[in-house]
């Protein structure tokens, strides 16, 4: 039996529209980008705004997910938007590499391959990639409750994370 879909009702608020059978992930990318964009703290910023690009970048091949995310930037993500999005966000770019981010359950990995690999040069394609293994390893410390809300670097790392996966959904929705 295929169900129907109904008609979403347009609202601001994306807590406030209505759950459909079917959505499309660019529909849901959409509704917690904009969620984002009304959140009160970095934190919630950053989780909302990975929640739309996790929409985005799951169907994309790789057994990992940091192999997802980076199959889906160089497939979606064009060299040209890469680059303004690097540039538009320098600021941002420049504390993510400023200091590697420790993968917080203790085994000793850190982001300072994907500091160096950005450092290095290539495309602005794979400096994006490189700048989303950092990003990826913010959010995987966030989830697993290893990020503190008083901490002033974990909520730097949040604020300077959030509006660069936010524009990577804007510009792949």
């Amino acid at each position: 039996m295929k169900l129907k879909a109904e008609r979403v009702i347009a609202s601001p608020d994306p807590r406030k529209q209505k759950v459909t059978p079917e959505r499309s992930p660019g529909i849901l990318a959409r509704e917690w980008l904009q969620r984002g964009k009304l959140a009160q703290s970095p934190i919630d910023a950053f989780t909302d705004f990975w929640r739309a690009f996790n929409n985005l970048y799951s169907a994309h091949p790789g057994i990992r997910e940091i192999e997802r995310v980076r199959a889906f930037l160089m497939a979606r993500v064009p060299s040209v938007a890469a680059a303004t999005i690097l540039s538009s966000h320098q600021e941002q770019v420049d504390y993510l590499l400023s200091q590697p981010v420790s993968d917080m359950r203790g085994n000793g990995r850190n982001t300072k391959t994907a500091v160096a690999a950005f450092r290095a040069g290539g495309s602005d394609q794979e400096k994006l990639c490189e700048l989303f293994t950092i990003i990826y390893q913010v959010r995987c410390n966030l989830q697993h409750g290893q990020k503190s809300p008083t901490v002033d670097r974990d909520l730097r790392l949040c604020e300077c994370s959030a509006p660069v996966v936010a524009e990577v959904v804007a510009c792949s929705v």
